[in-house]
């Protein structure tokens, strides 16, 4: 597949992905799929919960951290 018809796809998904009215408006499987495991991931499985308890703490006794 060539670039400019790699982005094309893209682009068409894109504007597919933000015409359709909620999750069931789309209708392709591949789209469906792609909404549900990489757009609307279940929130349970956040990731920055340790590192952000973990700063907490180090703020609390007085750590300083670097930006």
């Amino acid at each position: 597949m060539k670039l400019g018809s790699t982005l094309s796809f893209v682009y068409r998904f894109c504007n597919y992905y933000l015409k359709a009215t909620n999750r069931h408006g789309l209708q392709a499987p591949f789209a469906f799929q792609l909404n549900e495991y990489v757009f609307k991931l279940d929130r349970k499985y956040d990731l920055l919960k340790p590192i952000e308890k973990l700063r907490r703490k180090l703020k609390r006794i007085g750590v300083k951290l670097k930006s």
